[in-house]
C-alpha cells in the first residue's frame, strides 16, 4: 500500500483531545491500484490517532471523512500544567 502524510487537510481539523496539541495530520493510504482510500489522523505531539476511514473512492473523500471521525469526538478539557 502506498503512504501519505498531509500536514494540511482539506478541512480543519480540531486540537488532539489529550494533550491539545495543534499540529495534527491527516496520513493517506491507496490500494496498489489507487482504486480505494483510507484515512486517519494522527496528533504529532502524543501520537494519539484517530479511527481509520476506508473504502472510499477518492483521497479528498476518506481525508475529509477522517477529519469528520476526529472532530466528533467527545470533547475533553485539556489541564495545561
Amino acid at each position: 500500500m502506498g503512504n501519505a502524510a498531509h500536514t494540511f487537510p482539506p478541512v480543519k481539523a480540531l486540537p488532539c483531545p489529550f494533550c491539545g496539541n495543534d499540529i495534527v495530520a491527516v496520513k493517506s493510504e491507496s490500494t496498489d491500484f489507487l482504486t480505494e482510500y483510507c484515512a486517519s489522523v494522527h496528533c504529532a505531539e502524543c501520537d494519539t490517532q484517530g479511527p481509520w476511514t476506508y473504502r472510499y473512492s477518492t483521497e479528498e473523500g476518506a481525508m475529509r471523512q477522517a477529519v469528520a471521525k476526529w472532530n466528533a469526538r467527545a470533547a475533553i478539557e485539556v489541564q495545561h500544567g
